[in-house]
């Protein structure tokens, strides 16, 4: 558990929790209530990935303020491959709790499960330009950055990862 400062005057207790799929309720209320699904079919798609128990969720108080959606990919350092080496992952936050902290939690506990599950990678993929990266990187980016990630331009995307075996 870590204790973290929100809206300055407000402590909360953050907790970052494996999620099964006896949580897919919850989270799909998290989605919707986010507007970050478009139709059903992508929450049938967030359930088949929170079946395989690779995802964590963040709590505040006990109320899911954080999901970080993972799942088995393919990668080589290079570009993506037709393998099961590598574990993608994705965040959502309420942007009323959207921090450094709850990222890096979410994160930090998100290498210790690649590690577990002997990932040799662990990515997500960034649509901002590798350029802005250098200059002025969002969020997420900065905590990828705190974190040790490489980037990589790719087509179409610039992808973040870490290398662990």
């Amino acid at each position: 558990m870590i204790a973290f400062k929100q809206k300055r005057e407000e402590r909360g207790t953050l907790e970052i929790k494996r999620l099964t799929p006896e949580d897919f309720n919850e989270v799909e209320e998290f989605f919707l209530s986010l507007g970050a699904v478009a139709d059903t079919s992508e929450l049938d798609d967030i359930e088949d990935i929170i079946e395989e128990e690779l995802s964590l969720g963040a709590y505040v108080n006990g109320r899911l303020v954080g999901v970080l959606l993972g799942w088995v990919a393919g990668f080589n350092g290079a570009e993506f491959i037709d393998d099961e080496n590598a574990l993608y992952f994705e965040f959502d936050i309420k942007p009323e709790y959207d921090g450094e902290h709850i990222r890096h939690a979410l994160l930090e506990k998100m290498e210790e499960i690649a590690k577990e599950e002997e990932f040799d990678f662990l990515l997500t993929e960034l649509t901002e330009p590798l350029e802005k990266l250098k200059v002025n990187p969002s969020l997420e980016a900065k905590v990828l950055i705190d974190r040790d990630f490489y980037f990589l331009k790719l087509e179409d995307s610039v992808v973040a990862f870490k290398k662990f075996f």
